[in-house]
């Protein structure tokens, strides 16, 4: 399916979502000067516009993809007394800059972000929603020179060994034993009747660089999930969008690039699509879902 290009604004009035949510991701912020296209500084003023416009919407959630900082653990203070100001509960998605910190303050990452499971799910209305945690299998969640540490290095170093195009220090996987509570939760959502939307920093599809280690595992396993109808993710800046048997992949835009123009979006969830409403850089599309 392709992009639909800007939402229909005239929609009949009857036609109302079953529930909205919202969707940031790659704020990146520090106090620092900016690299190439990415001014960090910013971030906090295109951040505060964002919370305020969505604080003027009936959401459910707003979910953060990741990479609330570039670098520094005291970082986290000016992004958080922002999102704080959220009237919606927001639901945090673990990146690789989320852990551009010392080692000791690693430890401290998530309990900064109130997260008690770093995966996760939740249902609303016969819809599941799955954090995963693709840090979890990183050279930059843990701590140098443990078990940890170790086995993202001997993942990493069997995909360059088979030339993989995501073999990249700044990309991670999942572990099997987040892989079999996935299968778990996306099982148990079928017999349910729900349809599944995931969250993750790092993509699946199309072939990026940024993919996920083990994003074919995943891709496999969906490719056979006709309830699972949309995967958002971020870690791209420049996002993408494609579709694979019945899943919209949608990469969102990052809100740190550029100096002035803000990036993130809505979703309207109806029984038989999803409607994104982008802001700034990102597109607004009907996601319709595809029977296969």
């Amino acid at each position: 399916m392709t992009d639909q290009g800007n939402i229909n604004t005239s929609r009949n009035p009857s036609d109302t979502p079953l529930f909205s949510f919202g969707i940031i991701s790659d704020i990146q912020y520090c106090n620092c000067d900016h690299e190439g296209s990415r001014f960090y500084r910013e971030s906090l003023k295109k951040l505060t516009s964002c919370v305020n416009e969505l604080n003027s919407k009936d959401l459910s959630f707003v979910v953060s993809l990741g990479d609330l900082i570039e670098r520094d653990f005291t970082s986290y203070d000016s992004v958080l007394n922002i999102l704080d100001q959220l009237s919606w509960p927001v639901y945090h998605v673990l990146g690789n800059h989320d852990f551009s910190v010392t080692d000791q303050e690693k430890t401290k990452v998530n309990s900064k972000l109130g997260i008690s499971d770093t995966y996760y799910d939740f249902e609303i209305k016969g819809y599941r929603f799955i954090v995963l945690n693709g840090c979890e299998i990183s050279l930059f969640a843990p701590a140098e020179n443990t078990k940890e540490y170790r086995r993202a290095q001997l993942l990493l170093n069997q995909l360059k060994v088979n030339n993989e195009h995501n073999a990249i220090d700044w990309n991670g996987a999942i572990s099997m034993e987040q892989y079999r509570w996935l299968k778990n939760r996306i099982k148990t959502s079928e017999e349910a009747g729900e349809k599944v939307i995931l969250f993750c920093h790092f993509p699946v599809y199309p072939k990026l660089v940024h993919n996920l280690w083990n994003y074919k595992t995943l891709l496999s396993f969906f490719s056979r999930q006709e309830h699972v109808v949309a995967y958002f993710g971020g870690h791209n800046h420049h996002g993408s969008y494609a579709t694979l048997k019945h899943t919209h992949y949608l990469t969102l835009t990052a809100m740190v690039e550029t100096p002035d123009k803000t990036a993130w979006c809505t979703v309207d969830v109806f029984n038989d699509r999803l409607e994104v409403t982008g802001y700034g850089r990102e597109k607004s599309r009907v996601l319709y879902f595809i029977d296969q």
